[in-house]
């Protein structure tokens, strides 16, 4: 946390699964918010794993479609919508971790 503390917001401890928990922090880069999990080593491997699995199994079309969906939602203004689906690929590929969506934060 020490080393995040200057360029990230802490936005909370999550559950990851049922028996563990990751810390969440955010920044943003070119007006975009990024979501950054730290993860139990355990974790990490079953995180790993699905990113292994995405890569392998997703179609080229899927995976404009997901984005061009997230383009879309976020380009609406639909900042829940959006948090929501970038979130369903993962839910797809890893069910065992509990999946939040952590909405952007709105300029005012």
């Amino acid at each position: 946390m020490t080393a995040l503390a200057g360029s990230t917001r802490f936005l909370g401890e999550r559950y990851t699964r049922f028996s563990t928990t990751r810390l969440v922090f955010a920044f943003t880069v070119d007006g975009v918010q990024i979501d950054l999990s730290a993860l139990t080593e355990d974790d990490f491997a079953v995180a790993c794993r699905m990113l292994d699995q995405i890569d392998q199994t997703m179609t080229a079309d899927e995976r404009v479609c997901h984005t061009w969906v997230k383009y879309l939602l976020r380009a609406q203004g639909r900042l829940d919508d959006y948090a929501a689906w970038k979130l369903v690929t993962y839910r797809r590929f890893c069910p065992e971790f509990n999946w939040v969506p952590i909405p952007e934060k709105t300029s005012a």
